[in-house]
């Protein structure tokens, strides 16, 4: 899994006023935006409950289809239960995870998401959710495995010489580790077999060869 980048955006209350008179619906929203890509995917979303006694989730999509309108909130979860009782603390500040597979639909080309916050009880006077954190599947993730070809599988098993696998153009690798074999031999046997005593450039057992030598 990997963390998502995300604004949340401030709660709001959801009410009406009459005449200076302020009604409490017991509900608040906030939205929640990517800015740094054009929409997400989301796997899974972690957060904190705060006395919080039903999550409801919308989402916008990326307008990739045909009649598809990216203004248009889609209810992905609807009124999960976060407080068995809502008057009774049972609940109240426990940790949840929302896995894609809970929601109504993919949350696939998110754009946007707005987060529905229920409190039907009048003894809590305040409710949010906290710690929020939207993750996306890791980079493997949905992805088929890739099967790695025969001739590289098999380079690590005891094989007999006459199976070895050759690519064309490519020496083969049995043949590759004798040659660095006898390499390896050859540059040993150079190490044990030095000398200290200087030899002359054109010198043959103490003496000169005249032919070798060249006048100016």
């Amino acid at each position: 899994m990997k963390s998502l980048y995300c604004i949340v955006h401030p709660s709001m209350p959801v009410g009406f006023a009459d005449d200076g008179t302020a009604f409490n619906s017991g509900c608040t929203i906030f939205n929640v935006t990517f800015p740094k890509t054009a929409y997400v995917e989301v796997e899974e979303i972690h957060f904190r409950n705060y006395y919080v006694a039903y999550l409801t989730i919308l989402a916008r999509k990326h307008g990739s289809g045909k009649g598809e309108d990216r203004r248009e909130w889609r209810p992905c979860l609807r009124s999960k239960q976060l407080m068995p009782l809502p008057h009774c603390e049972q609940g109240s500040e426990d940790y949840f995870v929302i896995r894609a597979q809970d929601c109504l639909f993919p949350l696939t080309n998110i754009v946007e998401l707005r987060f529905v916050l229920r409190q039907p009880s009048p003894v809590w006077k305040e409710f949010k959710v906290e710690e929020l954190q939207l993750f996306k599947a890791g980079a493997g993730g949905g992805s088929k495995d890739v099967t790695l070809p025969a001739w590289i599988s098999e380079l690590g098993s005891e094989k007999k010489e006459g199976d070895d696998r050759q690519l064309k153009g490519v020496t083969s690798v049995v043949e590759l580790s004798k040659q660095v074999q006898q390499l390896w031999a050859l540059t040993e046997q150079a190490n044990t077999s030095q000398t200290s005593a200087s030899l002359g450039r054109y010198d043959i057992d103490g003496c000169y060869d005249i032919n070798l030598l060249s006048y100016n």
